[in-house]
């Protein structure tokens, strides 16, 4: 998991109408519909699903400690999408508080790891898998939902881009792997049949591909000019290592798609498949 920094997060939410027009242009879909879409849902089941859900958000101060306005912003996404989100005090008393309330979901984040757990299941909901699954599916509506057998670039084999290769394959893509460690792409391809480790005979990258999923932690990846005009190119991975340009189109934000996609998962206590699961 990558820590983010506040400068990540800080608008985050703020202005909700810049965000969904963002999202829409792209994607003809709404966060909490995206969201659903990624999960095989229908977005009024979802929206049942978080309308009222007490949700306790616990700060967590071990390791690097807080991050500055990450706590405000994970309220503002949860109560965009219709929960009853409160933060609590962090740590233990935390966790107490959240109990006393009887809240139904809870978030928490550590250096390593960010989740939701169902409080009355005791389901836990990751994040890497839950964003991999979103951004992919973000990527499908940008193609205009046409992914069969179109080739697409998963850059990174962690668990965002293991969830996300295993959703575009679904979705009837080509998926093509890279990862600077060998091993874990491989890892990958041999649990997604008809998927491929990049290599030079693909064509250069990214100039030979026009879908594009960067799971990676990677700042500035390939330089602007080599990316092919008119790119689709969906972004969950941190730092962003493209920037918005007139030549491609972009879906990249640090927090909300991946939010969206666990706290469904929670609520409908949504177990993944063990092929979404890095082993």
């Amino acid at each position: 998991m990558t820590r983010l920094v506040p400068k990540d997060i800080a608008k985050l939410g703020l202005n909700w109408s810049n965000f969904d027009r963002s999202l829409f242009n792209l994607t003809g879909q709404s966060l909490l519909s995206l969201a659903a879409q990624a999960l095989d849902l229908k977005t009024d089941l979802a929206q049942q699903a978080l309308a009222n859900k007490s949700l306790a958000i616990v700060p967590n101060s071990s390791g690097e400690g807080l991050i500055e306005g990450f706590s405000e912003a994970l309220k503002r996404i949860a109560q965009r999408l219709g929960c009853q989100a409160f933060i609590t005090a962090p740590d233990a008393l935390g966790l107490k508080q959240a109990q006393s309330r009887q809240a139904d979901l809870l978030l928490t984040s550590d250096d390593h790891d960010y989740h939701c757990l169902n409080l009355k299941s005791s389901y836990k909901a990751p994040n890497g898998q839950a964003t991999g699954l979103g951004f992919a599916q973000a990527l499908f509506f940008m193609a205009q939902a046409h992914l069969q057998k179109q080739r697409v670039l998963v850059i990174g084999a962690g668990p965002v881009g293991w969830a996300a290769a295993q959703r575009l394959s679904r979705l009837g893509a080509q998926v093509i792997v890279h990862d600077l460690i060998a091993q874990k792409a491989q890892a990958l391809i041999q649990s997604l049949p008809g998927a491929q480790i990049y290599s030079q005979d693909l064509g250069p990258i990214p100039n030979s591909f026009s879908l594009i999923l960067d799971a990676s932690s990677s700042k500035q990846l390939f330089p602007p000019e080599l990316i092919p005009l008119g790119a689709n190119i969906s972004a969950p991975g941190m730092p962003f290592s493209f920037r918005p340009s007139q030549g491609y189109r972009l879906w990249a934000e640090p927090l909300a798609t991946g939010t969206a996609v666990m706290l469904l998962m929670a609520a409908l206590n949504l177990e993944l498949s063990p092929t979404e699961l890095t082993p």
